[in-house]
Parts: structure tokens; sequence; C-alpha cells
């Protein structure tokens, strides 16, 4: 059964019942009433009652003369009746036996007059031996008894029973009709998620969820919106992931085939005899040598971009000083940098830097960025400056150079696999494969550390380690 017509369903159930327990209450009610009602009970006297009274006693202990005391009470307004039993025996003059039938079986007193309300009619009772005698005062004065009226609570019974079917329809009907009404508000949102769980089930990921409501779908459409927009988001993320890493493969294939070649065109020119002399065979070698750590380098990227995405960065952390590291880093590379042109600048604060690090990963890091810096910062001659320094969130490394720096928008993209930088920074050695900058923020935040990025008289990247001191604290 569909929601709708399960709630149709309840709501029309409840209301029925809820309507019929009224029912049978006020019914209930209505008969309580009626049986509490008794005949004598005292009520408010007649006119002319004791009159009467005296009369109907003189009339049942003298001679029994119903004919004169009739005429008696008909001069006062009021009619007389003589029963026996359950019967009546006598009545004056036009009297309908109605009333008196149904007041005769009432206790009556013995020599005591009663008086009574019995059906609109104010009765006067008194009972001696096997004779009941009766007077009913009439309510339009002296003349004839009118005929008996049904009974109140008959009457106000099917009263009562016609008007609660028919409220019982009317409000069953409106019930319907606005449980329809809200049940299509309800569902209204819920189509709208359907739809939409459809469309995303299609692919379809810019039509949004409409539902303007302030209720408690609003709050679930917007999730939705919000899923909604996460997937599309992730999707175009993984596209524009799945596109560099196709670039990645190009480019390192590229990078490859360009040492291969070198180291081909090497060994062939040895086995020909081109290289002849042990000076060429040396060149030649040395040629080979170097492309080959070219590959290596490559290979030793790839590898620690698949342990980056297994999250198995191998760390093996030892309390060390970062300025220390640092210029030891310098030292291995200066010559490397002085048979590049590269000009290097070390700067390290006075006091110790402790920082628990793996020295072999942020030498990595280190390299990365020279790297970077050497392929992009289309600078003659090339500067690098590293400077180290304690700060209130820890130990501070930054390394820059006095390249072209890289444009405000694609700052936060820096450190995305696979992403290769601004065009306009004019690589110099060669395109780049998106990997080092990626693997050094990897390697940063394993340390617990963070990294950052911006131009200043070139590009410059900031890490951030935490304190050995803080760590041992």
């Amino acid at each position: 059964m569909k929601l709708k017509q399960k709630i149709l369903l309840s709501v029309s159930l409840l209301v029925f019942i809820s309507l019929i327990t009224l029912f049978l209450t006020g019914n209930l009610v209505i008969r309580l009433f009626s049986s509490q009602f008794d005949p004598k009970e005292l009520v408010v006297a007649e006119p002319y009652v004791f009159e009467a009274g005296e009369i109907l006693k003189e009339a049942l202990n003298g001679e029994k003369n119903w004919e004169a005391a009739g005429r008696k009470l008909e001069a006062l307004g009021y009619r007389m009746a003589v029963g026996t039993d359950d019967t009546i025996i006598w009545t004056s003059g036009e009297t309908k036996t109605n009333v008196f039938s149904s007041a005769l079986p009432f206790s009556w007193k013995e020599e005591e007059l009663l008086l009574y309300r019995q059906k609109g009619w104010s009765i006067l009772g008194i009972r001696n031996g096997e004779y009941t005698l009766l007077a009913a005062g009439m309510p339009e004065g002296p003349g004839t008894l009118l005929e008996d009226q049904s009974e109140p609570f008959t009457s106000m019974r099917l009263t009562y029973f016609v008007v609660g079917i028919l409220s019982i329809l009317i409000i069953l009907l409106v019930s319907m009709i606005y449980t329809r009404f809200q049940a299509k508000a309800i569902l209204k949102p819920v189509k709208a998620l359907e739809e939409g769980a459809r469309r995303v089930e299609q692919g379809d990921l810019l039509v949004p969820v409409l539902y303007e409501g302030k209720d408690e779908f609003s709050t679930v459409c917007g999730a939705f919106n919000r899923m909604q927009d996460a997937l599309r988001r992730e999707q175009e993320k993984n596209r524009a992931y799945e596109k560099a890493r196709f670039d990645m493969v190009n480019g390192i294939s590229h990078d490859l085939r360009t040492p291969l070649t070198f180291i081909k065109g090497s060994i062939k020119g040895i086995l020909d005899g081109v290289a002849a002399t042990p000076q060429k065979q040396e060149q030649y070698l040395t040629i080979a040598y170097r492309k080959t750590c070219e590959m290596d380098g490559l290979l030793q990227k790839l590898l620690s971009v698949s342990r980056m995405e297994a999250g198995s960065i191998p760390l093996l952390i030892k309390e060390r000083d970062l300025g220390e590291f640092v210029r030891n880093f310098a030292e291995e590379s200066e010559a490397e940098w002085k048979n590049s042109g590269i000009i290097s600048r070390i700067q390290v604060a006075a006091g110790p830097h402790p920082v628990n690090m793996d020295e072999e990963q942020l030498r990595r890091v280190l390299w990365n960025l020279s790297d970077n810096a050497v392929k992009y910062a289309a600078s003659d001659p090339l500067t690098f400056t590293i400077q180290v320094y304690s700060g209130t969130e820890g130990e501070h490394l930054v390394f820059s150079d006095n390249g072209a720096g890289v444009r405000e928008e694609d700052l936060p993209q820096l450190f995305e696999q696979f992403w290769r930088g601004d065009v306009s920074r004019s690589p110099k050695n060669g395109e780049g494969n998106g990997l080092g900058l990626a693997i050094a923020k990897q390697i940063v935040e394993a340390h617990g550390g963070q990294i950052t990025a911006y131009n200043r008289e070139g590009l410059a990247v900031e890490m951030i380690f935490p304190s050995g001191k803080e760590s041992h604290a």
C-alpha cells in the first residue's frame, strides 16, 4: 500500500473510531439520564394542588363517587383517572388514558399524596387498597386533556442518532479531503527526492532538488543537495585526477624514453666502436650513468606515489636539530648546485631548533623543492634561499627561489597530485610530472607539520614542524 493511501486510511479510521466512540458515549449518557428520571422526585407544586389533593382523598376514602370528584377536579383544571393494579378503570370527561396508563405502575404511597412530573404533565396521585386515584394538571387549563406527547428522551435519542450519523459522514468527508491535501503536501518533497535520486542514478548531478518548504523535509532536501554537490565536486575532481594521471603517465613515458634513448645510444656507440678512445668511452658511460640516475629518480617518485595512495610512507623518527640538518643538506648539494650555476643562501636563526624527523624523507622534500625550482623558476642565475627559525607554532623551514612565482589563483592547487603548475613559468629542464610538491606535502604532514606556498620575490614554500621540546613536554 502506498504512503498516501496509508495516511488516508489511518486518519479516516482514527476519525471514524473517535466519532463512533463519541456517538455511543453521548447515547449512553442520554440513556443514563433518562433512566435516572424518577417519578417519585417531588417537583414544584401546581396551582390548586392542595385542593385537588383533598378532592382525591375524599373520593378515595368516601363513597368512591368518581364522577363527582372528577367534576370538582375539572373545575380546578385537572383530569381524573382511577386504576386498579395496572389497569385504568375510569377517566373523567374526554381524557385520553395514555398519560395515566404510563403513570399508574409507579409506586404510589398509601394514604399519602405525591406530586410528580411525567411526560410533561404534573400528576397528583394517592393509593388506598386496590384503587389508585390520579389527577393530571392540564397545561392549557380547563378543557379536554391533550393527546400524549412522545417521550422526550425517545425523541431526543432519535434526533441525536440522526444528527450523529450526519455529523460522522460530514466530518469523515472533510477529514478525507483534508487528509488528501496533507498527503499531497507530504508526498511533494518525497517525490522531488525520488526524482533527484533518479537523476543522480542517471549521472545528472547539476539539477538540485527544488523544495521551498519550512518543515523537516527542507532539511532533508538541503542535505540531499549538499550530497549531490559533493558528489559532483568529487566527480569533477576524479575526472581531473584521471586526466592528470593520464598526462603524468604520458610525461613519465616521455621522461623515461629520453634517458633510455641516451643510454641506448651510448651503449651502441661503444659497441659500434664510435667511442674508440678511453676518453670517449668514459664520456659515453658517464652520460648513460646520469640518465640511469634520472630514471631511478622517476621510479622512486612513482613508488612514493603508490605509498602515498596507500597511506604507508615509512618514517624513521629521531630528534634532530633542523638548522644543523639544513646546513648538512646544503653542504652535500653545494657541488651539484655550483655545477648547475645555482646560488644558495642558508639562513639559520640562532638557538636550537629541535624537531622529530626522518632525515631521509625531509632530504627528499628539499630535493623535490629544489628540483621544482630548477624546472620552473626561469631565473638566471637561479638562487635558493633556505631559512630556519623558531615561531610560536613550531619550527619554521622556508625554501624560496628568485623565479617568476606562481599565479595567486594557482597556489591552492600547487600541492595536488599530478598538477603541473602554471605553464607561464617556462619549464627549463623538461616537463615536470606533478608529483614533487605532492610528495613533499605528504611527508611534511606525516611529520605532524603543515606546508603552504606563497609568492615572495619568487615562489616560497614554508613548512612548520612541531618543536621537539613540545613533543617531550
